[in-house]
């Protein structure tokens, strides 16, 4: 037994010095590759991506494969999210009308176009722009009150509402629906959904000072529509605007307070 343990650690030192040697060979062999030059390693240069030493088949192979990969990549980031525009709101979708989406002999023109209609929740309607005039502000305002339900419900008061300053807001009530309840008062009503109104003098514009912006006024005369049989009598307004000094709307023409 004594002369067996000398051989046995001479067998044990010799198997882990082999070991050691294999795991210089290898680290050797791992920086010989890494220091070759990429047309050498099979690097595809011009990608950038790295492609290990392979045959000719197998590398046509996989350049292949990787194409069609980037392609499909590509086209889809550039294509449509369908699942995105499933989570949209609904209410500003294209409405198609199935009486009017159905072909006819007819059509349009002999040709038998499909006619679609949008929703009215998608027409943007006028909101203030630095290069709208006093005089459109009060065009823009009366027109859509004449036909204050087109294209929806009381787009009218919205568009009085956009135009409005925020001094005017607050004055009624500051947000959307409470300005829609103060303009519910008898003399307001006689623009919402008149018969007829026709500008009949503007004033001169006033130049603006360090604490407020430039002011001009409209007149304009006002033909109530007359459904419940009153008798009711024209009726003139005074529209009276401000230019806005301050952002988001600075430099806009803004309805300071209208009365009768």
């Amino acid at each position: 037994q004594r002369s067996r343990l000398p051989l046995a650690s001479s067998m044990f030192y010799f198997t882990a010095y082999s070991t050691i040697l294999a795991m210089h060979a290898t680290i050797a062999a791992v920086s010989a590759f890494s220091l070759k030059p990429a047309s050498q390693q099979g690097i595809n240069a011009i990608g950038g991506n790295s492609i290990p030493h392979m045959d000719h088949d197998v590398s046509r192979r996989y350049r292949s494969t990787e194409a069609s990969v980037n392609t499909f990549t590509t086209t889809a980031l550039r294509g449509i999210d369908f699942d995105a525009l499933a989570d949209e709101d609904d209410e500003c979708d294209f409405v198609v009308s199935n009486e009017l989406s159905e072909l006819s002999n007819v059509g349009i023109g002999g040709t038998g176009v499909i006619t679609s209609t949008i929703n009215p929740n998608c027409i943007e309607l006028p909101t203030p722009n630095k290069d709208i005039t006093p005089e459109e502000v009060v065009s823009y305002c009366m027109n859509t009150l004449k036909d204050n339900d087109t294209p929806r419900t009381n787009s009218g008061l919205e568009v009085c509402y956009n135009f409005s300053s925020d001094n005017c807001r607050a004055a009624n009530g500051g947000s959307f629906e409470s300005f829609i309840a103060y303009a519910g008062n008898p003399v307001f009503q006689y623009m919402v959904n008149c018969l007829a109104w026709s500008t009949e003098s503007v004033g001169s514009e006033i130049v603006g000072t360090i604490t407020r912006g430039a002011m001009k006024t409209v007149l304009v005369k006002v033909v109530p529509r007359d459904d419940k049989g009153l008798s009711l009598m024209d009726r003139t307004f005074l529209w009276t605007l401000m230019k806005e000094r301050r952002p988001p709307r600075q430099n806009c023409w803004l309805v300071h307070e209208c009365i009768s």
